[in-house]
């Protein structure tokens, strides 16, 4: 209907007719869901040649970094505890609010927790978040600031909003004792300290998944005086056992140099591609894998068997070459 036929509508009719699209968006947000389920449960997503499904659902379906959390933190809720679909249905719970409690619902609680969720808004649902899942109170911080630089705030002018608002802080770095063996840095960089940054963090996915600052800049300057400080000495890396040897005494480690030339040629990309052309756009957390695979004497030591994967599509081929067992036994809800 256009805009001008609603002008033609009574104050009622107007009102009814929102409530029924409201019942109906909601009807369509639980099949939706369904559906998303159903394509979860298949990993469709990585057999279309994205390495998760929020990947899929950012690209392919449009939709924002946030409401694509928001949708897959729903469904695999629902995929769990099937009333939590039905109350999205009906209305009595928000899609927003099934995905902040999502990571809170457990068999034994899910009834009791859901009950408890149904008509309440956002802000209810995060106190009763506060309520299952209690956190420690957040330590009291005071830092003392330097004073501003720059014109005196006497002589600017009053009527300006943006006049008075706070100066820049000056770039200085602080180091605060925050526990015993604890202590919090601080400090302001450009936004090219940023991407080196993020880059370090994309490289030690493997060692430190969850991208800690902490892990990141300790593992950044164990390396840089590993190199430059005399006074360490680097350990000359051991070999492994049996078990990193093929046949032939073929080694598995793959050399560094094998690596830079694989890494140059595929452009930090995982290279999965699909039947019909579309490649895997993941640049992070990528792998090492042996086109021929390692156990089967694929060579460590030649490029043209070695390719970058992304961790969800090196375990889909995996699968597919020895099984779903062999690469991923039994595995609990939150895998």
């Amino acid at each position: 209907m256009a805009q001008s036929d609603l002008s033609r509508l009574s104050d009622d009719e107007l009102e009814q007719a929102l409530k029924r699209l409201a019942r109906a968006e909601r009807g369509l947000i639980g099949k939706q869901l369904a559906h998303l389920i159903e394509f979860d449960a298949r990993n469709l997503a990585v057999q279309r040649g994205f390495p998760s499904l929020w990947s899929y659902c950012t690209k392919t379906l449009g939709y924002t970094e946030g409401e694509a959390w928001i949708r897959i933190q729903a469904a695999r809720a629902a995929a769990l505890y099937p009333r939590a679909l039905a109350d999205i249905e009906s209305g009595r719970l928000q899609l927003c609010g099934l995905a902040r409690l999502a990571p809170h619902l457990t068999s034994e609680n899910h009834s009791f927790v859901l009950e408890r969720a149904a008509g309440q808004s956002v802000r209810d649902i995060d106190r009763l978040i506060a309520e299952i899942a209690p956190r420690p109170d957040i330590r009291d911080h005071v830092q003392r600031l330097p004073p501003p630089t720059g014109p005196s705030t006497s002589t600017m002018s009053q009527a300006d909003p943006a006049a008075r608002a706070p100066m820049p802080i000056p770039n200085r770095g602080t180091i605060e004792p925050l526990a015993p063996q604890r202590v919090h840095f601080g400090f302001t960089s450009d936004e090219e300290l940023w991407d080196l940054f993020v880059r370090a963090k994309q490289l030690l996915w493997h060692k430190f998944p969850h991208g800690r600052m902490e892990d990141i800049f300790r593992q950044a300057l164990l390396d840089l005086l590993e190199k430059r400080d005399p006074q360490r000495k680097v350990s000359p890396r051991k070999s492994n056992s049996g078990a990193d040897r093929g046949t032939g005494g073929q080694q598995r480690y793959i050399p560094t140099s094998i690596r830079a030339d694989v890494w140059k040629r595929d452009g930090g990309q995982c290279t999965f591609t699909t039947s019909d052309g579309v490649r895997c756009c993941e640049k992070t957390g990528l792998e090492y894998d042996h086109i021929v695979p390692f156990a089967r004497g694929g060579a460590s030591d030649d490029p043209d068997n070695i390719r970058m994967l992304c961790r969800a599509h090196n375990q889909l081929l995996a699968v597919e070459e020895f099984g779903e067992a062999a690469v991923r036994p039994r595995a609990g809800p939150n895998a």
